[in-house]
């Protein structure tokens, strides 16, 4: 494909790429309009991703994503002036001049452009793990005591790379972590040479150097490295020891991506599994099934917390994975009444979820909870018209309260039979 830009009136041809260069990932990161046309120069096949469905998978990773945009490859994407809503203006490039009239093309109206100076960061990893070994891993555990474990884990908890990791996950991350011991003037990590270890620092202080940003102190808590943990590229800045002595715990990048995909795929039969039981998804395919644990996130709940809310907006499917939930309906009057009690595998506010209505009942935890949900936006991004299958399989025992309770709800007699007043919209209507 081609990406061709604008320089005032003038278009410009910025660069090509080919196969396994990403498009369009600024603009599908930040969420503004597009600054150039990418054109197909041969026959192209794609893969695409929607911005909401990255949003709901990774959240706040989109922050650590922005963070890396500032590379060679997006010089021409950041030397907009953004503050013109209609791109005509564009900012000068650093160490270069305004192109003259001399240098624009009169058939083509394009201004000469370094093709190739554009060069992606390089893979996330130089070498690719395997399902089968990563199944097969076995990671050298580094006993440790319990504080040292604590310390590792909430150094981690701070960073974006590891927030779609559960504690179990993180404390298994913490037990293969390796040991350090640094002394004074000892260069950790050196800004242009290559490392892939992520560290975090037990005892004593290092200085932290960046070019162009200044010097910062890190100690005991703190941690560095999360970008080359990821990437096979320069170190970003220069660490130097500055205390007596040092000690920090490493993590390399194969240990890394093995424990992560290890624990993905064992949470993702897990999560198939489950969603294979569930009533309302049995007309489902093995591949939808995959779809849909792949969408599963993870959250837990303390006893007595609320899953679901009487009256509230259904936006959420649960499925318990530990512990019990108590179901509280409504009987005549609003008086509470308990429906039932579910424990291991089953779903809450999977109907609310499919017929996008107020739920008719709260789902409160028993016991500490462990759940999988799923959102509902995330689900129709995934699956769409499975929905109205999905309503084809609720006429069942279990949903007898339930459907009782929405079949008022749809003749409009709901809150007289609850004996309370009318629930009112933002608009102020019943």
């Amino acid at each position: 494909v081609e990406v061709w830009g604008r320089d005032g009136r003038t278009t410009l041809n910025v660069c090509e790429f080919g196969y396994g260069d990403p498009i369009g990932e600024l603009e599908f990161i930040n969420n503004h309009k597009c600054v150039a046309d990418v054109v197909a120069k041969t026959e192209v096949k794609t893969v695409k991703l929607n911005r909401n469905h990255f949003e709901l998978c990774m959240g706040p990773v989109v922050d650590v994503l922005k963070k890396h945009a500032q590379t060679e490859t997006y010089r021409y994407y950041t030397s907009f002036d953004w503050s013109q809503s209609d791109f005509t203006q564009r900012l000068l490039r650093d160490g270069e001049e305004t192109p003259s009239s001399d240098d624009r093309s009169s058939d083509s109206g394009t201004v000469p452009w370094r093709r190739g100076s554009c060069k992606r960061r390089s893979g996330v990893t130089s070498r690719r793990v395997e399902q089968y070994t990563a199944e097969n891993f076995l990671p050298t555990v580094v006993p440790k005591s319990m504080e040292e474990r604590g310390l590792i884990v909430s150094a981690m908890q701070s960073k974006p790379l590891f927030g779609h990791l559960e504690l179990d996950d993180l404390q298994t991350l913490a037990d293969v972590m390796v040991k350090k011991v640094y002394h004074k003037g000892d260069c950790i990590m050196k800004q242009g040479a290559e490392d892939e270890h992520f560290y975090v620092i037990a005892d004593g202080e290092c200085k932290f150097v960046e070019r162009d940003k200044g010097m910062h102190e890190f100690g005991p808590g703190d941690c560095f490295g999360e970008l080359e943990l990821m990437y096979q590229s320069a170190c970003l800045a220069t660490v130097t020891v500055s205390s007596d002595h040092l000690i920090a715990y490493q993590l390399d990048r194969t240990t890394y991506r093995s424990v992560v995909m290890q624990v993905s795929i064992q949470k993702r039969s897990l999560y198939q599994e489950l969603l294979s039981n569930v009533s309302i998804l049995k007309s489902m395919t093995q591949t939808e099934l995959l779809n849909l644990a792949d969408a599963l996130q993870p959250e837990d709940f303390k006893q007595g917390e609320y899953l679901i809310k009487f009256r509230e907006p259904g936006e959420y499917m649960f499925i318990i994975l530990t512990g019990e939930v108590d179901v509280i309906g409504r009987g005549d009057f609003g008086k509470p009444l308990h429906v039932c009690t579910f424990g291991y595998g089953h779903p809450v506010g999977e109907l609310e979820f499919i017929n996008n209505h107020v739920c008719v009942a709260d789902v409160v935890a028993k016991t500490d909870v462990k759940t999988a949900k799923l959102s509902r936006r995330h689900f129709e991004l995934v699956m769409g018209p499975v929905v109205d299958v999905l309503k084809r399989n609720a006429e069942q025992p279990v949903y007898t309260y339930y459907n009782k309770t929405l079949a008022l709800v749809r003749s409009g007699s709901f809150d007289e039979k609850m004996g309370q007043p009318p629930h009112k919209t933002e608009g102020g209507e019943a």
